[in-house]
């Protein structure tokens, strides 16, 4: 009878793909979260004006509307801490040969190009006079958002030291 060996490293992919991935999704998530910011607590005041929601459990469920909206700046620091962990655990795990950082480096530079124009995406949807109120409630994404490119670079090359720095041999460095 064979016997297979199930592999968890056998259809690795590229750490680069990761970062862009990274890269789109919290600028996505910010702008979202701006959205929400903005339309939840005009629907939510717009509610509590009807003689319907007049009952304890439909001013309890506007009430827990409202803090959901208040603790959106929590929950994309943990989206964004739990990708950039994401991103450098799998880093660690990929084996590859070092002839291969010209082609991280490019694809490295390429996602810088994106994070500058995701920045710039976000900044001026931050800036827009619907958007300028709700941005100031969410200080840790907009520091996050407003050094995005610093970002990039730092898990870039976080990522990057962890792939290619460790000896060759298996995923976790150790000779085989």
């Amino acid at each position: 009878m064979k016997h297979t060996n199930f592999n968890v490293m056998k259809n690795k992919k590229g750490v680069i793909e990761s970062l862009l991935v990274f890269a789109v999704i919290m600028v996505i998530l910010a702008i979202f979260i701006l959205i929400i910011a903005k339309v939840i607590p005009s629907i939510t005041d717009e509610l509590r004006k009807t003689e319907i929601n007049n009952s304890a459990e439909a001013r309890t469920a506007l009430n827990w509307s409202d803090k959901i909206v208040g603790r959106l700046d929590t929950v994309f620091m943990i989206f964004f801490v739990g990708l950039i962990m994401g991103i450098l655990i799998s880093s660690y795990f990929i084996s590859t040969n070092k002839i291969f950082i010209p082609i991280y480096i490019i694809l490295f530079g390429f996602t810088i190009i994106i994070g500058v124009i995701l920045n710039n995406m976000y900044e001026t949807f931050k800036t827009s006079s619907d958007s300028i109120t709700t941005s100031v409630t969410y200080p840790m994404m907009n520091v996050i958002i407003s050094n995005y490119v610093i970002v990039l670079i730092a898990v870039g090359v976080l990522s990057m030291i962890l792939m290619f720095g460790k000896p060759s041999g298996s995923p976790s460095g150790e000779r085989i």
